[in-house]
This record gives structure tokens, C-alpha cells and sequence, in this order.
């Protein structure tokens, strides 16, 4: 049984119809611990609950928002939508209780952490932009050599207006900052995938700074990390040189080009590299896409069992 290792519920998407059979499986692979992450069902989140009172799991940490609500399911894309940093202030205050929610829900199952992704810009729709730039090229090893302009216009676009959307994120964290403190629960702020969205590299540091509390830490994304890496935005192993002291846990997958959430040793992370850089005592959790097979998932336990990150 690995039992320094999570496995998140990002892999079981879709999979199982039930709590038990998802925590079963979990087991069956394994791990005693589990993370659950944003787009977990409300019914599915119940039986994890109940598998968890009965002693059959750990839960480790919660993906923020969880459990994913009904009118978040009926949104066309919910995870821009319901946003700490949304210019719409109603559904930012909607976004900030559904997080206060989530907090509350990790206090009860005992996890330490929530893992927060704080926003994006809005202006001139760039994510989907962006989202849509990135599929002539997605699933390649090789990135164009062509891209630089277009990214230098969207980091140009994200520069000039991220001022209003930062300012809406304080005033999100601010309540909920102390709600964390309160719980005794770690808000850990990821860094992301898009070059559009918040925080990148240098933001990081404004937000730990702002908010000095033991109950706010650096959540570190290898996958996120290394796919702006390949696209000529910040080192992946960087964050570690400027944010060890702050790390409190981390996601781990491999990735190819800019493709991720693949098990560890199926794409290009120098894990090795990572091992050497990691502090200890920070959770680790095993974040894969629903369409690795099971005998991938026990290669990459082996993997990180190997460079001694687990």
C-alpha cells in the first residue's frame, strides 16, 4: 500500500457510478489515500464520505470547487465561470461561498489542504483563445517554432488588464482566508496551465506575501509548470528555488510538450531533477486524466518510487 502518495479522483472521472466503487478501485490500486478534485458529483462525493467514515480511506485534500454543484454541471464551462477573480461581482460572491462550502467539506472529511485555482483574465475572451491556439499542437513532442507572437500578444493582453482581476481575488481571498484559519484548512494556490490565467510565476510571490498566514501555501502543478516551460514562460524546476519554503503540496504527472497528466515516465519531467529540489513533509498527489490504464498508473508509482520523490 502506498501511503505517502494520493491518488485524485481526476483519473476516476467518469469510470465509476458510485463513491465505494471509485474507493474501492482506489484501494485495489493500491493507495490508501485519496484527493478529490472539482468535478466530482454531489453523489459521488457522499459515498466517498461514507467509505471515509468508515475507515476504508484517507482524504488528503480537496480541489476547489468540491462536490461539483448542479448549476455548475448545467454551465458550459464552469471552471472559468464560477471564478475567484469574476468581473460579474454576483457570481463571485456565488464562487467565494461554493469555496467557503468546499473548505468546510475538507475540515469534516480531516484533509489538510484545498487546492485553489484563483482566476483569469476575461478581457477579449483570451483563455478560449488560447485553448483553441493550443490544439494544432497539443499531443506533440515538438512545439512550433512559430508560436512566439501569438503569446506575446496574449501575456500582453493579460499584463495591461490583470489589475482588475487580481483586485477582485483579494477581496475573494480576503473572506476566505480567515474561514481557512478558522478550520485549521491550507489554501493552496496553483500555479496554471494557461498563460491567461492567475498566477503565474511572479504572482505567486504577491499573494504569499499579502497573505503571510500558515493556513496559505504555494500548491505546485509539474504539469502545469512544464508545459509554460516548453513555451518559453518560467522554468519549471524555478519554483522550486523560489517557493521550497512555501510549498505545501504538489500534483504530479508527466507531460509531453504541452500535453499532461500523464503518468511519471511516460512524457519528458526530469523527476530525478525534481527529487533533488523537493522539500519534505509536503502532500503528494497523483493527478491523471481518465484515460491512463491502470498497469500505467502502477509504472509511474514505480517511477517516483525509483527517484525517491515517494
Amino acid at each position: 500500500m502506498v501511503n505517502n502518495l494520493s491518488l485524485s479522483t481526476s483519473w476516476h472521472y467518469g469510470l465509476f457510478e458510485t463513491g465505494s466503487k471509485l474507493v474501492a478501485k482506489t484501494i485495489e490500486l493500491g493507495f490508501s489515500k485519496l484527493e478529490i478534485n472539482f468535478k466530482i458529483k454531489e453523489y459521488i462525493f457522499e459515498g466517498i464520505k461514507r467509505e471515509w467514515k468508515e475507515g476504508s480511506i484517507i482524504v488528503s485534500s480537496l480541489h476547489n470547487i468540491c462536490p461539483v454543484t448542479e448549476k455548475m454541471e448545467k454551465a458550459e464551462d464552469y471552471i472559468s465561470l464560477f471564478s475567484l477573480s469574476a468581473s460579474d461581482e454576483d457570481l463571485r460572491k456565488e464562487t467565494v461561498k461554493l469555496s467557503e462550502r468546499t473548505l468546510i467539506n475538507a475540515a469534516e472529511l480531516e484533509a489538510k489542504a484545498v487546492i485553489f485555482h484563483l482566476g483569469e483574465i476575461e478581457k477579449y475572451n483570451i483563455r478560449q483563445k488560447e485553448k483553441e491556439y493550443r490544439r494544432g499542437f497539443k499531443g506533440k513532442a515538438e512545439i512550433p517554432l512559430d508560436i512566439d507572437d501569438f503569446f506575446k500578444e496574449i501575456y500582453k493582453i493579460r499584463e495591461k488588464y490583470k489589475a482588475e482581476y487580481i483586485d477582485n481575488i483579494r477581496r475573494s481571498l480576503d473572506y476566505l482566508v480567515p474561514v481557512a484559519e478558522k478550520l485549521k484548512i491550507i489554501i493552496g494556490i496553483e500555479n496554471r496551465y494557461y498563460l491567461s490565467q492567475i498566477p503565474q510565476f511572479e504572482e505567486i510571490d504577491f499573494f504569499l506575501n499579502e497573505y503571510d498566514s500558515d493556513y496559505v501555501g504555494f500548491w505546485y502543478d509539474i504539469g502545469h509548470a512544464f508545459n509554460l516551460s516548453n513555451l518559453g514562460y518560467w522554468d519549471y524546476l524555478e519554483y522550486f528555488r523560489f517557493y521550497a519554503d512555501k510549498l505545501i503540496g504538489m500534483h504530479i504527472h508527466d507531460c509531453i510538450g504541452i500535453s499532461d497528466h500523464l503518468s511519471p515516465g511516460m512524457g519528458n519531467v526530469d523527476f530525478d531533477a525534481i527529487e533533488q529540489l523537493l522539500p519534505d513533509n509536503i502532500i503528494k498527489v497523483l493527478e491523471l486524466k481518465p484515460s491512463i490504464k491502470e498497469n500505467e498508473i502502477l509504472e509511474g508509482v514505480r517511477r517516483l518510487k525509483e527517484t525517491g520523490i515517494i
